[in-house]
Parts: C-alpha cells; structure tokens; sequence
C-alpha cells in the first residue's frame, strides 16, 4: 500500500460515494458511524484509517457525481444527521478537486451500462493518473482489469494491506 502512496501523493485520490459519506458523517459525529443507517458498515477505527490516508495525499479528487450520490443517499438518514452532513460536506469543498467530465462523454465508455455513471465517472478520473479508493467490489474489479490504479478499502480496513504507521 505505502508504494501507492508514494506515486500517487501528488497526483491525488479519487473517493468513492462511500468513503466520502463516511468522511462527512464521521466529522460530523464519530458515534453514529455504525449507528446512521449509510455508515453503519463502518467503525470509528474505519474513520480513523480514512482520515490516516488522506493526510497523505496531497488533493482529495471528486466528481460531481460523486457529490450527488452522497447527497442522495444523506436523504434517507434522520433529519439532524442528513442536514448536518450535509453542512459538513460542504465545508468540506474547499478542501476537495473536484473534477468534471460531461455525462455525455461518461455515457460513451462501455461499462456506464453496468457500472453506473459515478463510477465510470471514477475510472475516467483513475485513468488520469489518480489513484481511486473504493469500498465498491464491482468498480474495484473492474479499474483493475483496466489497470487502472485502485485499492479496495475493505482489504485496508481488514489488514490485507498494511499501512505504516496507523
């Protein structure tokens, strides 16, 4: 994992949907991680590992539809977690790159019809020399038959990767 840190430091690291959830709702309040209903597959020690790579990255890299779909998916929690996370997202955008490739163009690649047009919103990002962190098996399967340069979070979190000093 360290040598992924070390060549993508500068370019940046693109966040899936899911970890910047995690991200916005654990600056929020670090006790309903694994309460709100998007977290609850992660844990404050999850938190704590994310805020550890990103502090090793010199820029955050989303797509508008990224920020969409947290957006969204902040919907379906209860009023004070949803409008609070929201709030914290956006205080967050100063501290993000955020990228844009038209939905037409994302439409053209081959796996929109599979994968959705976040994630192939993510791999154009990836293909651009950024390395993409996922939660999402599907897409982290798929950037890697691509060789696109992508770790799966869930290998960090569980210690199929170690990372230095965490």
């Amino acid at each position: 994992m360290l040598q992924f840190i070390q060549r993508y430091r500068f370019a940046g690291l693109v966040l899936d949907a899911n970890l910047l959830l995690l991200l916005v709702v654990g600056r929020l309040d670090r006790t309903l991680i694994g309460q709100a209903k998007r977290v609850r597959q992660f844990t404050g020690e999850d938190f704590d590992l994310l805020i550890n790579i990103l502090s090793r990255f010199q820029r955050v890299l989303v797509t508008p539809h990224i920020l969409t779909e947290v957006s969204n998916l902040l919907t379906s929690e209860q009023a004070h977690i949803r409008e609070g996370a929201r709030t914290i997202l956006c205080g967050q955008m100063p501290l993000l790159d955020e990228r844009f490739t038209s939905a037409q163009s994302l439409c053209q690649l081959p796996a929109f019809s599979r994968l959705g047009i976040t994630d192939v919103a993510i791999e154009t990002e990836g293909r651009n020399y950024c390395l993409v962190l996922t939660t999402d098996l599907d897409l982290y399967l798929h950037l890697e038959s691509l060789g696109v340069p992508a770790l799966n979070f869930n290998h960090v979190r569980t210690g199929a990767w170690q990372l230095p000093g965490a």
